[in-house]
């Protein structure tokens, strides 16, 4: 069976932020936990085989 689809999870990550308006004697959140799961289409990330032609230097962009 050939995979279709690639996943990435993400499960209470705690984000110290500010999100919102609050007025006076309001609660506000200590942190706020982010659940997420993203799908994403294995042909956007799979490569066809292990071969030089499909591999990124990152040489060049870091010399920049």
């Amino acid at each position: 069976m050939i995979k279709t689809q690639a996943f990435i999870e993400l499960l209470d990550l705690k984000l110290n932020t500010e999100i919102g308006t609050y007025g006076p004697g309001d609660v506000k959140p200590d942190v706020y936990l982010l659940n997420l799961l993203l799908e994403i289409d294995t042909n956007k990330v799979l490569i066809p085989g292990d071969e030089m032609e499909y591999v990124f230097d990152y040489d060049p962009l870091i010399k920049k």
